[in-house]
């Protein structure tokens, strides 16, 4: 995606990993289950994980457009992923974070650490998520490669491939397999919208179904922000996340920004891998400000939540000057 970059994407991953930001802001602010804290997890990740689908399907089109899937190129684009999400993973999870942000103050439990790496997926969770649909989605070209390919040929393998998935999950209750299944449709949906020119016009170009989705979206978040019970709020919440997605993109992929803002927004969104690792680094310091209202939290967190991608993009610029450690810390 270096060189062809479609800038309007870049601004909607820069402006997911502000939402991430300031919501892990909000937790470890005080406000954890608030208004605001609800409403932005109502629907970021789902967002997020469609933009990374999108992204994905784009990239690999680019590469194999009009090119037989062999197994060696399934090979190269499982360890191109792995290189590209999962060392810096390992080595933010397992080294550089626990030794430079835990082990000087005395709360360093390598047991632990090792459990949220391998066992739990709690340490970062989104990566190990993110490489493991690269992984489902390469199967699934894989097999359309290897039989007529049409619209029903295509959902019942993708759906055949989640059923297996979800299964193996209901086996072995492992986490890192409940994750993917849980985002799976979002992120399919934002392969369909880099693979269909209709459905990328439907989501991005219509605005009936922008309006259906943005007063959909009006109507259930409030279900989702209320207290109400677990079975009804997960399904809200995925209502919502799917909702979402449409106008986001639609929104976004129309809206026209002064140029010098477009290019700090997007420079943001293609950074996105070290800002969600590195915050969590710098949260245990937080100062919270207890009982502020909804138009505090907004600007407080909102500020901070700036100044904290500032500084980790400042940090980034130490590993960009080596290919070594740009490969290693940033998967670049």
């Amino acid at each position: 995606m270096e060189r062809h970059r479609i800038e309007y994407i870049d601004i909607l991953r820069g402006f997911c990993i502000f939402l991430v930001t300031f919501g892990h802001l909000l937790e470890k602010g005080g406000y954890h289950g608030g208004t605001l804290f609800q409403f932005i997890y109502s629907f970021h990740m789902p967002l997020f994980m469609a933009i990374s689908g999108f992204v994905m399907s784009f990239s690999f089109e680019r590469k194999f457009a009009n090119k037989v899937l062999s197994l060696s190129n399934m090979i190269a684009f499982i360890s191109n992923k792995f290189k590209r999400i999962m060392i810096p993973y390992y080595i933010w999870a397992l080294f550089a974070v626990p030794f430079f942000f835990y082990c000087y103050d005395g709360s360093l439990c390598y047991e632990y650490r090792l459990r949220s790496v391998f066992i739990s997926n709690t340490s970062y969770w989104f990566l190990p998520c993110l490489f493991g649909l690269s992984v489902v989605y390469i199967i699934y070209k894989f097999i359309l490669s290897r039989v007529p390919s049409n619209v029903f040929v295509k959902v019942v393998t993708l759906i055949s491939l989640l059923a297996i998935l979800l299964g193996i999950y209901k086996i072995s209750h492992y986490d890192f397999l409940r994750s993917i299944s849980s985002y799976s449709i979002p992120f399919f949906l934002g392969v369909f919208m880099a693979e269909y020119k209709r459905v990328y016009n439907a989501i991005c170009e219509n605005p009936k179904v922008y309006m259906f989705c943005l007063l959909s979206f009006c109507l259930l978040v409030g279900l989702f922000i209320s207290p109400t019970n677990n079975v009804l709020q997960k399904a809200v919440r995925f209502a919502c996340g799917l909702f979402a997605i449409p106008v986001c993109f639609n929104f976004v992929s129309h809206l026209k920004m002064p140029e010098i803002v477009s290019g700090k927004i997007s420079y943001v969104g293609q950074n996105t891998l070290i800002i969600y690792i590195l915050q969590f680094s710098f949260l245990p310091g937080l100062i919270s400000i207890p009982d502020m209202n909804l138009f505090l939290q907004i600007i407080y967190f909102s500020v901070l939540s700036v100044l904290l991608i500032y500084l980790i993009l400042m940090i980034s610029k130490i590993f960009e000057r080596s290919s070594v450690l740009s490969t290693l810390f940033l998967g670049k």
